[in-house]
């Protein structure tokens, strides 16, 4: 993250707070959608090892097993 982009969120949500004491706008309505835009989202595209990874932990919980692995891999062969 560039000092810019840490710059323009501090900036933003001061901005947002004031908005919200002036016009009793909530700050999440100006804030939310400029994170977004400024790349800072929580989304992220995972590839290969990772997703796989990060499927097993949703079918397993927090011990991924070989089981959960394999199931993992049957899913992903099935969505290509």
């Amino acid at each position: 993250m560039s000092a810019t982009t840490i710059t323009l969120a501090i900036l933003l949500g001061l901005v947002a707070g004031v908005m919200a004491g002036l016009f009793g706008v909530g700050g999440g309505i100006l804030f939310v959608p400029t994170l977004v835009a400024l790349g800072l989202g929580q989304l992220a595209v995972l590839e290969g090892e990772h997703r796989r990874e990060e499927i097993a932990r949703m079918l397993a919980g927090q011990t991924i097993t070989d089981e959960a692995r394999k199931a993992a891999e049957r899913l992903m062969s099935r969505s290509a």
